[in-house]
């Protein structure tokens, strides 16, 4: 598949990326992506400050945790200068923010477990706790007053229940407290980017109630440029954030916190559409490509035609409510996290890539949710420890599809209402041998219940899924410094029915749950005298009755179960501090994913393709991907401390389709900043992608007849930032 030039460009940037991650690597197995360092006084110590997360659902030591898990704390993502939660496979190998026509439609896959077209997520996507269900929500969650960003690889069903058959991103927010903080940012960058975040938190009534807000504005002026028309710059982009918190402690007993996040996107329908060579071998069927050409220099290429009206592309307003109270009861603690969210959607895009559209479509969702869990965990120190806890989901989402055949004539063309209940009861004991040994384990029953109904077609489509979903763990700790582990988890993503115009059409009149079993070993550790922290996971995930999305054509999609695959993986994560001031991660991950096996009717072959497509790798899962991180930090005078920072980030290539033969080449970036501080000041410039690497966010093939479709990663963006501590 790949020609001379390609295998050498290949072996050059992995050659590249060694001279970055070997001197890390080669200290020893490297180590959980403890990124989340929490260190006040940073350049003026080398010892690593203990990480403290919740992806069990309770306190504990991130090497304690018996799975692959990666926690960015706040001063992680100041540091590194991060803006979007895109941003974060940056420094997450193995995690990939999949781009189909935008970053509205973006969603999140690890481990090379992703979605199939806009069904369900695979990943269970979190704020505090609450997730909405929906693939593409939190895709513009503000990083503003986060305390950690915690990264789960793998199933995660017992704790998390449906649709955390990849893992889990939960965005953990800042409490405010009795101290008073206040912060603003400042950036300006190239392409007319521009960012503003400002926050402030405190006490509001002494020792008893807290509030924050925190509010965010960026704007982008977009880097492509329409040769049909003559326009420039024509996919800007446009963010508002806003997230209130309170907190309420009126016993020592009792907290009550909540939390309102806003947030709002508006981006022009910029995206451009890449054209191969000699696309079409014959006739058209999907994804057919002659991609050995390799792909026009997307300098030469036609850009999409931005035909829709100013203030119109991509719309998104999201708003999420999240309460979490908790009580102490001496014994046990009761924790009750309730939320809902209500996010509207408007996809508005010329239909061809012609100057003058024949029509266009708007597609647009309204999507509510609500959930509440309520959990009982134990207290104590003893041997054993258990938690017992109940879930129920509810979700509505309404989908309408407009087309405009010309002079605004629009029509409803497709209008469903899809509607989700799950209820769910989960428990979960883990109980120490000895010393050194101890076994968890942990059982959830789900029920999901779902409904489609076509308004226009008059018509409706059920399902009903019942569910166990076990795990297992076993660790040894031969000391406080080092945690070995095995673990097996399941996860399934739902199934259900298929849009009825689709069924009408001949497509099945529902999907079948797909299954997700992990076996993974891992050992994390640290030593402490040598500033050096790391972790290797090593894993075998069995997929089975694999959900396809696939088409008949544009308006005629659909799922299947056709395929069943096989995935194995090493991840490995380090930190380590050698000299006072000097900090340095690494991070690798390598997949080896294949259809074991894969029958897909709909690329028939009357037109050359073998609808058998067992032995192809999954879409979106890169072989090898990895990041490096180093800063240093100087003092200089007058309290004055001077700080340089280097990230990189290697992804390599990707199929973006179930044929392999829409591939996105490998790619390295690297961003670079320098500026000086104190307690109060920041002042710095920074370079994201210093090189201009020319790469690929996600694409795919709409539909039979459709050439492929392609979004381009950010080019190189130069500017300065300003920051004022209050």
């Amino acid at each position: 598949m790949f020609n001379e030039d390609t295998q050498m460009k290949i072996h050059w940037h992995q050659l590249n990326l060694s001279h970055v991650l070997i001197p890390l690597l080669a200290l020893g197995p490297v180590g959980s992506a403890a990124f989340a360092q929490v260190s006040e006084e940073r350049a003026s110590s080398r010892a690593l400050e203990e990480i403290v997360v919740t992806a069990q659902k309770r306190e504990q030591r991130l090497q304690d945790v018996p799975l692959s898990l990666s926690a960015i704390t706040s001063q992680t993502l100041e540091d590194s200068g991060l803006s979007g939660i895109q941003d974060l496979a940056q420094m997450t190998p193995g995690l990939i923010f999949q781009e189909t026509i935008g970053r509205q439609t973006t969603a999140p896959s690890i481990r090379g477990i992703a979605p199939g077209g806009f069904s369900d997520p695979t990943v269970a996507v979190m704020i505090d706790g609450y997730t909405s269900g929906f693939q593409r929500s939190g895709n513009n969650a503000s990083l503003v007053e986060l305390e950690r960003v915690e990264i789960l690889r793998g199933p995660q069903a017992t704790l998390y229940g449906r649709n955390a058959i990849g893992g889990v991103i939960n965005y953990i927010t800042k409490k405010p407290d009795e101290e008073f903080r206040g912060d603003l940012r400042a950036e300006a960058g190239s392409y007319d980017t521009y960012l503003l975040q400002g926050s402030v938190s405190g006490p509001l009534m002494e020792d008893k109630l807290f509030g924050g807000i925190a509010l965010g504005y960026r704007e982008s002026g977009g880097f492509l440029d329409n040769e049909f028309t003559g326009e420039s710059n024509v996919n800007d982009e446009e963010d508002v954030n806003a997230r209130v918190s309170l907190r309420f402690v009126p016993t020592d007993r009792l907290e009550v916190n909540f939390t309102a996040d806003y947030n709002e996107a508006d981006d022009a329908y910029g995206d451009p559409s890449y054209v191969y060579p000699n696309q079409y071998l014959t006739g058209s069927p999907p994804s057919l490509l002659d991609v050995g050409a390799g792909l026009v220099d997307f300098n030469d290429i036609d850009r999409r035609v931005d035909q829709v009206p100013a203030g119109q592309g991509f719309v998104r307003e999201e708003a999420t409510f999240v309460l979490n109270v908790t009580y102490d009861l001496g014994w046990a603690t009761l924790t009750s996290i309730t939320g809902t969210s209500d996010q509207e959607t408007s996809i508005i895009s010329p239909f061809t890539r012609e100057p003058s559209s024949a029509f266009d479509f708007d597609v647009q969702w309204d999507i509510e949710s609500w959930s509440e869990e309520l959990r009982l965990a134990s207290q104590g120190d003893g041997p054993l420890q258990w938690m017992v806890g109940a879930y129920i989901f509810d979700n509505q989402r309404e989908r309408s599809l407009f087309l405009d055949f010309g002079d605004a004539n629009w029509a409803l063309f497709q209008q469903s209402i899809d509607e989700v209940e799950n209820l769910a009861v989960f428990g979960n004991v883990d109980y120490a041998i000895s010393e050194k040994w101890s076994i968890a384990a942990g059982l959830r029953y789900d029920q999901e219940d779902r409904k489609l109904t076509d308004l226009l077609l008059n018509r409706e489509g059920e399902s009903s899924i019942e569910e166990w979903l076990p795990s297992l763990s076993l660790s040894y700790r031969p000391s406080d410094d080092i945690h070995v582990y095995g673990t097996v988890s399941r996860g399934y993503h739902a199934g259900g029915p298929n849009e009825l115009g689709s069924v009408a059409a001949g497509a099945p009149e529902s999907y079948d749950p797909e299954y997700l079993t992990n076996y993974e070993v891992g050992i994390k550790g640290q030593l402490p005298d040598a500033a050096f922290s790391y972790e290797v996971a090593l894993f075998f995930m069995d997929w089975e009755e694999q959900q396809v999305f696939t088409a008949f054509d544009t308006f005629n999609r659909f799922i299947i179960n056709a395929g069943q695959s096989e995935v194995y993986g090493i991840e490995l994560f380090g930190r380590w501090n050698p000299v006072e001031g000097l900090e340095l991660t690494g991070a690798l991950s390598w997949l080896d994913t294949e259809y074991t096996e894969f029958f897909n009717p709909i690329d028939t072959a009357p037109f050359g393709i073998d609808p058998d497509l067992a032995g192809n790798r999954l879409p979106y899962a890169a072989d090898l991907s990895a990041s490096a991180s180093a800063q240093y930090t100087r003092p200089l005078s007058n309290g004055w401390d001077l700080r340089l920072r280097a990230d990189m980030s290697y992804v390599g290539d990707r199929a973006f389709d179930a044929t392999n033969l829409f591939v996105a080449d490998e790619y390295f970036t690297t961003n670079l900043y320098a500026g000086i501080q104190n307690e109060r000041f920041e002042l710095g410039a920074y370079a994201r992608n210093v090189t201009d690497e020319e790469f690929l966010n996600g694409g795919f093939v709409p539909s039979p007849g459709f050439p492929p479709l392609a979004t381009l990663g950010d080019p190189r963006i130069v500017g300065l930032r300003l920051r004022v501590r209050l």
